[in-house]
């Protein structure tokens, strides 16, 4: 393929691609500081780096890889099969058109430059630090040699072996990859292409997630890092934030507090967990109706509809009475175990050398036992915790934004699910999941390679062929078995 462009002085060049084969013998010398082979494009900014980008896959290769199909002799007797496929082993590896397979065998003088640069001391450790010591051990990276080749990595995968491929092993994989660009490429920007496999990749745990979040505030869910108000984050509602400002996750003491919150129980739980035998609860219908009566006109209450408690509710909050009462309540005290999640949390703390990627139940009370941690703790019944330090629920973040049309519906009508037939209206999980901080969230991969310096692409669902180079690796290997049966991926399966 011949294109014709006009340089910068205006003079025509042709543009040949070096994948021709007719091309490739006449012009695969010209080279003009390019280590490949040929000129870069005129069409390529010359004042920034060439971009080179890498494939990525994985695939499981088994002992026994045999074809349903063989010869049979003349009485009609066959080879014996095993049933099974056998020992497997798993490599993930990273293919480029200028590298081919995997990377070149590395000199004594490239290891040298490597081992240089992964012993200055901003380059010591890898970025994900948790991640390192979960896989190898040690966060701190270790000497290349020459038989290193982190482009091609051979895994025995099993609960009793390696474990199982994740996140972890993926993301020290491409910062060792990133070393060695980093430390002989200088003057290239690297990026690697990825499927969309569960095995790659995982959230941050402060990442804006809505699937973790519950309306309200406190309970089980993340503290999620603050977002910056861009575009596609506000709705029309009268939102509380205006375009650049910064929206806190989690409340802070100098906040208003959670806005279904009348106000005198919104001051209560300000101060503190509301302990002392009183606790919330809402006012019967009977109560409310009595209030409003002497409250509001005959107007505003033949406006609503008096059949239904959430309805009496908003009008209560429209006219400033208070919902909701205190009511005695008898605390007590109890034990009650602590759940294997809070236990692994104490148990990362004081030794990290104990916890395993996937790890039952009883064993993490076992590990717990073994440093002397407490497995149950001390709780009290009926105690209202304060929603200071604690995380906002779908309702106050959506509220802050102006997503709630809070003159159509009722405060109850806004739930995780919605109403029927307004779902698009009434969802909290919808409302959220169409603002674009939400919707263009990076994952934890995504970020720590562009802490390596390089950059990310993930294949849509489904299309995993999509991933760059990276899919002709399962073809290659295919290739290196024999139909016969004779599997040359033997050699490489550890028993």
């Amino acid at each position: 393929m011949v294109e014709l462009h006009v340089d910068t002085f205006f003079s025509l060049v042709r543009d040949f691609n070096l994948d021709q084969k007719e091309h490739k013998k006449k012009y695969i010398d010209k080279v003009d500081g390019f280590d490949f082979g040929g000129n870069p494009s005129v069409r390529v900014d010359r004042n920034k780096n060439m971009l080179i980008s890498f494939g990525h896959d994985e695939a499981i290769f088994y002992k026994n890889v045999f074809s349903g199909r063989g010869w049979a002799a003349s009485d009609g007797t066959r080879k014996c099969y095993p049933k099974e496929d056998g020992v497997g082993v798993m490599v993930s590896a990273l293919q480029l058109h200028e590298f081919g397979w995997g990377f070149p065998p590395l000199t004594k003088d490239q290891v040298q430059k490597i081992n240089a640069f992964r012993s200055k001391e901003e380059n010591k450790h890898y970025c994900d630090r948790d991640a390192a010591e979960q896989v190898r051990k040690t966060s701190e990276k270790k000497p290349f040699n020459e038989e290193s080749n982190p482009f091609l990595v051979w895994f025995n995968y099993g609960a009793s072996k390696d474990g199982y491929w994740s996140y972890e092993h993926l993301v020290c994989q491409l910062e060792d990859c990133q070393d060695v660009m980093r430390s002989l490429y200088p003057n290239l920007d690297v990026r690697y292409n990825v499927d969309h496999s569960c095995g790659h990749d995982k959230q941050s745990s402060d990442s804006l997630n809505v699937s973790r979040m519950k309306k309200n505030y406190g309970g089980i869910q993340p503290n999620m890092r603050q977002s910056v108000m861009v575009a596609g984050c506000l709705g029309t509602f009268n939102p509380l934030l205006n375009i650049g400002d910064t929206q806190k996750m989690v409340w802070d003491k100098n906040d208003i507090g959670p806005h279904c919150m009348q106000p005198s129980e919104r001051a209560a739980l300000k101060e503190g967990d509301l302990t002392g035998g009183l606790k919330y609860v809402m006012k019967t219908k009977q109560e409310l109706l009595l209030e409003l009566q002497q409250r509001c006109t005959e107007d505003q209450l033949q406006a609503v509809d008096m059949t239904k408690v959430k309805c009496i509710r908003k009008l209560c909050r429209e006219v400033g009475v208070e919902w909701r009462k205190t009511k005695e309540v008898t605390v007590e005290s109890k034990e009650k175990n602590r759940s294997a999640v809070d236990l692994l949390e104490e148990i990362k703390s004081k030794n990290k050398n104990l916890v395993k990627r996937h790890m039952r139940a009883d064993e993490v009370r076992k590990a717990a036992e073994t440093l002397s941690i407490s497995l149950t703790k001390t709780i009290q019944t009926n105690v209202t915790p304060t929603w200071v330090g604690k995380p906002k629920g779908m309702f106050d973040i959506a509220y802050e934004r102006g997503l709630l049309d809070l003159t159509k519906f009722c405060v109850e009508d806004f739930t995780e699910k919605g109403l029927p037939d307004h779902e698009e209206e009434t969802s909290l999980v919808i409302l959220l999941s169409k603002c674009s901080d939400f919707m263009n969230e990076e994952t934890l991969l995504t970020k720590m390679v562009k802490k390596m310096g390089a950059s990310l692409e993930r294949s849509p669902k489904y299309h995993c062929k999509l991933a760059g180079e990276g899919k002709l690796i399962v073809h290659y290997f295919l290739s290196k078995i024999d139909k016969s049966g004779n599997s040359n991926i033997n050699k490489l399966i550890v028993h």
